[in-house]
């Protein structure tokens, strides 16, 4: 780190703020030279934004529950976070006091969320999946005094942490959807614990004391007044006076990262980082009220929070809840819900795409042979026509080069029901974010006539760096930085370094690391490695963290061989390789597990030829000794080694863990990423037998 970093770039305290930076170098907001000119996006806060949609959309739809049918429009969602904020300063909840929410995707959840925005609150969202030892870091780092959880495990996890979170003055708990018996289990709760309230009682406890039925949620400036026979009561100056002292440059939420290298840390997005990135997206796709989406990823996560939360409450689209099982292994909760909705845009994580495409295949397999013929030709003709227009990389591929009659009728006579069965016939763009995709799925829903464009991004970024977009696409790459932002790559480490009005405030309580992730002229420090073509196009190549170096002294980035590890090994769930100071690499495996053994029955075979379903693959991973996938995975060794970009590159060893890697055991982040250090420490032992035998 410079040592002259200045601290206009970043502050470590939501009550203190920075310049809003307005303008690239040029002085306008631009995109690699073309695109928004001058028409910059002019400067407000979230509460604002929200209210112009009411004003605007207030009796569209604006959330539909997992059941399709209960729905509350824009004026109706605004008016219960308004109750809400006025509850949240009722129980003593002050500007800048942080407010932890941890649940499943649902109505509460967005009206905890808005409702603390509304009241000059930082919402902090906690992975469902979350221990109960993270759940107690993260309420003690924030000194949050109110923490909102769903009723069952979340609750449960929280009720124990609680006893060393002193700082906590109330436990607000909110039943789940079809779950009869939540009453009583919160009264049990409240048993346990004093502080407990209910979700009825807390918005009972901000409830205006008129009985006015007429009465309406004010603006954030206060025209739009109560009753008029009624003036205002204290609860509504209050979160009036706060609304008009909010500024856009002022924190309005944080996003704690996933702590692949350590603890979570909570980043600080501003009301103008959140407003920008929102706007960004609506003139980049089009979006407008008409549009719908589907809420399916864990809203604790930067880029479900912006597509299901504030993206709406800025644009005006309608959000489907998909309900607490949509990621659950087996589940087909997701695909239900997709083919109600058939939503116009989706965003999905590696995972959630090759299970789709897992999911097909398995279909394919068991179709009659006539079927199997015509979708392999339909396929094979789509994808060479997409390949096609890959290859001319055009601005307009879709005007690069017309469809042949065979891919129209391939599209007419199979794909077309496909994209309607997969939830996706309406969708105007298909994204992939959170970590490489595969080339093999990309191929294989290219094969179905949906490209899938990846899109790069980080919380610090309030979301996306860069995307690839339908008509700027390159395969391979992240696609271009997104309007307004300007990266360059570190000419000594090789680090892509980013600026712009989407990058945070900095680090909740750690001014050593906000300072340490900005250089001296207020770029990001994202930690990855990058290649930026002569197109502006960028290429992920590795964690600048993660670089190994062997002890011939080669850099090794391990993501790319993981990856290709993965690919060759389709058994294999995750792949971490091990080389950092020693003379060759090795490698731990963690198998399929669970609902994913539906994909094993080809793989396994290979090991035991008995093995034919789903269940039997399940059993045998959990029993069969690890020696029985030895010759298994040598071949997938020797294919992934084949494409290796050096010597150094190639993985000599392997070691098949005992148990398949989880968030429960610790050795994944909520979103995946693995924890390197704990599996390098749990492992130890059986790394050094590679290396030095028995």
């Amino acid at each position: 780190m410079e040592a002259s970093v200045s601290s206009k770039w970043f502050t470590c305290s939501p009550h203190r703020t920075r310049p809003i930076d307005l303008q690239d170098d040029a002085g306008t907001a631009r995109w690699n030279g073309s695109g928004w000119g001058g028409d910059a996006v002019p400067p407000r806060t979230v509460p604002q934004a929200f209210w112009d949609t009411v004003e605007r959309y207030g009796e569209r739809p604006a959330l539909v529950d997992e059941d399709g049918i209960s729905h509350w429009t824009y004026r109706e969602y605004y008016a219960a976070c308004w109750a809400a904020g006025r509850s949240l300063v009722a129980f003593g909840v002050s500007r800048f006091d942080v407010v932890g929410i941890m649940g499943h995707n649902c109505v509460p959840y967005v009206v905890a969320q808005l409702g603390g925005i509304l009241a000059g609150a930082l919402p902090a969202g906690l992975y469902p999946t979350s221990s109960e030892a993270n759940c107690r870091y993260i309420l003690q780092h924030a000194r949050a005094p109110v923490v909102f959880v769903e009723c069952g495990a979340c609750a449960e996890r929280v009720l124990t942490a609680s006893a060393h979170l002193p700082q906590l003055r109330v436990i607000v708990v909110w039943p789940r959807s079809g779950y009869d018996a939540d009453a009583d289990a919160i009264a049990a709760y409240r048993q346990r614990d004093a502080r407990v309230c209910s979700w009825e009682a807390f918005c009972r406890r901000g409830a205006p004391s008129t009985t006015d039925t007429e009465r309406q949620a004010p603006t954030p400036e206060g025209t739009l007044s109560v009753c008029s026979a009624s003036p205002p009561d204290p609860l509504e100056r209050e979160l009036r006076r706060r609304q008009a002292s909010t500024a856009p440059a002022d924190a309005c939420c944080l996003i704690y990262t996933s702590g692949t290298t350590g603890v979570p840390k909570a980043a600080m997005l501003s009301h103008d980082n959140i407003n920008y990135v929102v706007e960004m997206a609506r003139r980049l796709l089009r979006v407008d009220q008409t549009w719908r989406s589907v809420s399916y990823l864990p809203l604790s996560h930067v880029a479900a929070n912006m597509l299901d939360v504030m993206g709406p409450v800025g644009i005006g689209f309608t959000v489907h809840f998909a309900g607490a099982s949509a990621l659950q292994p087996g589940s087909n909760t997701l695909v239900r819900t997709l083919r109600r909705v058939q939503p116009h845009f989706f965003v999905g994580v590696p995972r959630v795409w090759e299970k789709m495409a897992e999911r097909m295949q398995r279909v394919g397999r068991n179709a009659p042979a006539p079927m199997r013929w015509l979708s392999g030709w339909a396929k094979q003709v789509t994808l060479g026509h997409q390949q096609r227009l890959l290859l001319l990389a055009a601005e307009e591929p879709e005007d690069a080069a017309r469809p042949s009659w065979q891919v129209q009728l391939a599209y007419w006579l199979v794909l077309r029901q496909v994209h309607r069965a997969l939830g996706l016939s309406e969708c105007r763009i298909l994204v992939s974010s959170a970590a490489p995709l595969s080339s093999c799925t990309a191929d294989y829903f290219l094969s179905l006539g949906m490209r899938l464009c990846d899109l790069y991004g980080l919380s610090e970024c309030t979301g996306p760096v860069a995307v690839n977009l339908p008509n700027a696409y390159r395969h391979g790459t992240s696609g271009r930085a997104v309007p307004g932002a300007r990266v360059r790559i570190d000419p000594h480490t090789g680090e892509l370094l980013v600026r712009g009005r989407h990058v945070f405030l900095g680090y909740l309580h750690n001014e050593a690391d906000t300072a340490a992730v900005f250089t001296a002229d207020g770029y990001l420090r994202t930690g990855d490695l990058a290649h930026i073509d002569a197109d502006g196009f960028i290429t992920i190549t590795g964690r600048l963290k993660e670089l190994l170096v062997t002890a011939g002294g080669e850099n090794v980035a391990p993501a790319p061989i993981e990856a290709a590890l993965e690919r060759c090994l389709s058994a294999v769930s995750k792949a971490m390789v091990v080389g950092d100071g020693r003379k060759y690499l090795t490698c731990l495996l963690s198998l399929q597990c669970g609902g994913d053994a539906e994909t094993l029955v080809d793989e396994a075979a290979a090991v035991d030829p008995e093995l034919t379903t789903a269940a039997e693959v399940s059993r045998a991973v959990a029993t069969q000794p690890l020696s029985a996938w030895h010759a298994y995975v040598q071949r997938g060794l020797a294919a992934a080694n084949a494409d290796a970009v050096s010597r150094a590159a190639r993985v000599q060893k392997a070691y098949v863990l005992p148990r398949a890697v989880t968030v429960e055991g610790g050795e994944l982040t909520p979103t995946l990423k693995l924890r390197r250090a704990v599996l390098l420490e749990r492992y130890r032992d059986a790394i050094d037998r590679m290396y030095y035998g028995e």
